[in-house]
């Protein structure tokens, strides 16, 4: 029975105990209606007001915690510093949720400026600067905190990531193992020590714990002679377990039922739909407003496909917005210097919108506000994605496209943009978008892109005068053993062949050249090339003979790199959308006698070029004729070709029943 409204002007006590009472019951609905009339009854009292902070936060009221904890810390004494520090740490868990990472930060730097260590505030301080970017000192405050509590799960989980963002991928294997151990079978963490085992070009199985049923899956791989590590994983996934992180099961496997399945875990699990359906005007005889979603309007490969499409953009068919959540000079090679590419996308004439900061509500909001048609999401499941925006619906029609793949399969998600190539038919099932295949290639590619003038000569690069230099400068997750043995085939039938790879850490290139020795192969013979400007880059890739593929992931933009620098590529097609993107590419440049159906037709077409210089000069001839015509490079038909399926894509919605 609720106490008589004197009597709690007087003493609150009676409420505070009905209040506790919910709480330890986790009553949280019954917990805040308590903290309401308190706080309008006892507006001075201070320990409602801490707890207005918890009850608010445990249902979800971000907001309302944020300013229930500014009007607390103005009633705690400055004595009660305990009291003030998890009113801090709270106060910075809300801000975090709210998309408000440097607000965040400054709250716990202020609960662990009050003395001692506060467990909480040092995750919570990770977390925040993690979602700045800073990811050095990320990893030092989680070292902190495990330095309190060992086997705490979070910092555990953010010292693994942070050395993954600072690429000390060889002690993030070493963390990840140790999160593993402690916590076996967590989500994603073993698929993390696999895939970035790929990234050291390390091949050799983790010894990951297993338990008694999953001993027999273990065996029976090793009769069949295929990857432990593998299959374990996918039993894991089909067994409902999340067990692959989405990009990495594209890399590992050529299943597209097994991408679908890893997405829907990952995304049911981070991203619920969360907002109704705006339903958009017929697009017929107006313009239509595109919201392209990234954090890579900047020097990176995304950035560098776009360019040449959205700058043809037609103003009188779309009105294009660049929301980009990207860090500040996320892209610059140093410190303050502006990032050119991310200058070449504001000079373009359409908005830019600096979204950094805001939370994934704040920006889907904004765009209901403008009255967006069409929201395309650029990232998928890929890193620093904000998959979020699209759960809060910005758009009446959201779009799947370019970044990631595979399917999203979530509510949210209308469309996917493809090509008969990528996403023949017969695919569907594996995607839980309707498809919208693209004319001639889903992936675009800038026609204005320069390539270096100055004169390149092999030596400069390290590479022979003579021979035949294969070249493939796709990440080292994506080789393979099986890969790895057509290429080293290759280099023993034709003694003057050289193999061109990105030259990764000092790591990487021991373990490549470990597995050249494995082959018989001079590891001599592997050439490792730095980072280059992009201009500089496609110049010399021009000295390369003959490009490779690789499988499941194929090259995507290595390959479009390869061809706009004049040099022969060959694909290995898969089952799946990212071991057919070489296919679509070729199709689309008039080469589609250079697609390899399978590993077996790809080592065949390869050894064909490699031992034949006629015939590899004729397709260099070739692709020096058609690298202006060829509609992959035909960006202006491209953006029609986009305008077009909006338009479609905004009818339909426009038409489907309330």
């Amino acid at each position: 029975m609720m106490p008589g409204v004197d009597a709690l002007f007087s003493n609150p006590g009676p409420l505070r105990e009905q209040v506790s009472a919910h709480v330890q019951a986790q009553r949280w609905d019954q917990a805040w209606e308590g903290l309401q009339v308190l706080a309008v009854l006892a507006p001075l009292d201070a320990w409602g007001w801490q707890w207005r902070v918890v009850v608010a936060m445990a249902l979800g009221k971000s907001p309302e915690a944020v300013e229930a904890a500014r009007t607390a810390l103005t009633l705690i004494p400055a004595e009660q510093a305990q009291a003030r520090a998890d009113v801090l740490f709270n106060m910075g868990q809300a801000l975090g949720l709210l998309g408000q990472p440097a607000q965040a930060l400054q709250a716990f730097d202020e609960a662990l400026g009050l003395g001692g260590e506060h467990l909480g505030a040092l995750v919570g301080r990770a977390k925040a600067l993690a979602a700045l970017g800073r990811h050095g000192q990320a990893g030092e405050a989680a070292s902190r905190a495990l330095a309190m509590e060992p086997r705490h799960k979070e910092a555990l989980s953010l010292v693994a990531n942070s050395l993954v963002m600072a690429g000390a991928h060889e002690q993030a294997v070493k963390a990840f193992m140790q999160y593993e151990q402690a916590y076996p079978a967590s989500p994603f963490m073993a698929c993390m020590v696999v895939y970035l085992m790929r990234q050291l070009a390390d091949w050799r199985w983790p010894k990951l714990p297993v338990n008694a049923a999953e001993g027999s899956v273990l065996m029976q791989a090793e009769k069949q002679r295929q990857s432990p590590e593998l299959q374990l994983l996918a039993h894991r996934a089909r067994k409902g377990l999340p067990a692959l992180e989405p990009f990495a099961s594209l890399v590992m496997y050529d299943d597209p039922a097994l991408h679908r399945l890893a997405a829907q875990q990952m995304l049911s699990h981070l991203h619920p739909a969360s907002g109704e359906v705006p339903r958009p005007a017929p697009a017929a005889g107006r313009v239509l407003r595109v919201a392209y979603v990234s954090c890579e309007f900047n020097e990176h490969a995304t950035g560098y496909l776009l360019a040449g499409v959205l700058a043809r953009h037609n103003p009188q068919r779309v009105q294009v917005y660049l929301l980009s959540f990207a860090p500040p000079n996320k892209g610059a090679k140093k410190a303050g210097e502006p990032d050119a590419m991310e200058q070449r996308f504001k000079r373009m004439g359409h908005t830019w919108v600096d979204v950094h900061g805001w939370s994934d509500a704040q920006v889907a909001q904004w765009c209901r506000e403008q009255q967006m048609d069409v929201a395309v999401d650029l990232k998928g499941l890929t890193r620093d994605h904000r998959i979020g925006i699209f759960a809060h619906r910005a758009a009446p029609v959201q779009v799947n496209w370019l970044g990631y793949p595979g399917t999203l399969p979530a509510p949210y998600f209308d469309w996917v943009l493809a090509d008969a190539q990528v996403l023949p038919p017969g695919q569907e099932e594996h995607f839980a978008e309707r498809i919208w295949r693209l004319p001639h290639c889903y992936q675009p590619n800038d026609p204005d892109r320069p390539i270096d003038p100055t004169p390149q000569t092999r030596a400069e690069h390290g590479l022979p005068e003579s021979g035949v230099v294969l070249v493939c400068f796709n990440n080292h997750s994506k080789f393979t053993p099986q890969v790895w043995g057509v290429w080293m085939r290759l280099l023993q039938a034709r003694a003057d062949a050289v193999l061109w790879l990105l030259a990764g850490s000092a790591r990487v290139q021991e373990n490549l050249r470990d597995h050249a020795r494995s082959h018989g192969v001079n590891p001599d013979r592997l050439v490792f090339a730095p980072a280059l400007p992009q201009a500089r880059h496609l110049a010399r890739l021009a000295l390369a003979d003959l490009s490779l593929d690789t499988l499941p992931y194929n090259a995507h933009t290595t390959a479009s790199d390869a061809l706009w620098a004049g040099v022969p590529h060959v694909a290995c097609t898969g089952q799946s959308f990212a071991s057919r993107v070489g296919a679509s590419l070729l199709t689309a440049v008039g080469l589609p006698q250079l697609i390899g159906q399978g590993i077996a037709h790809y080592e065949k077409l390869l050894k064909r070029l490699l031992l034949d210089d006629g015939v590899r000069k004729q397709v260099r001839d070739w692709l020096a004729l058609r690298r202006k015509d060829a509609p992959l490079w035909d960006a202006a038909a491209f953006a029609r070709a986009l305008e077009q399926a909006y338009a479609a894509m905004v009818d339909e919605a426009a038409r489907q029943p309330e």
